[in-house]
């Protein structure tokens, strides 16, 4: 038994969520585009605020604050793992 049952919640959505999938891969557009304009204008509305914006990873998710408060940074990576971490304010 799992806390939360994600199998069931998927047999719930899976249809819509195929032909969501389908219709960006029939369009040829994976980046930007109308998919993701309407995600973000839905997301905005559900959480209440004015704007919300899709990213490629959590590291852009972590850069686009630092980079528009304007906070220095440097970062350091060996392979995937993160060695070191800097923040100048």
């Amino acid at each position: 038994m799992y806390f939360i049952d994600l199998k069931t919640q998927l047999a719930e959505v899976r249809e819509k969520i195929n032909v969501k999938i389908k219709d960006v891969l029939d369009s040829g557009v994976y980046l930007d585009g109308t998919t993701v304009t309407e995600i973000e204008n839905k997301l905005s509305s559900y959480i209440g605020v004015k704007y919300a914006v899709e990213v490629g990873s959590g590291t852009d998710a972590l850069l686009i604050p630092l980079i528009a408060f304007n906070v220095g940074m440097e970062m350091l990576y060996l392979q995937r793992h993160l060695v070191s971490f800097q923040l100048q304010w």
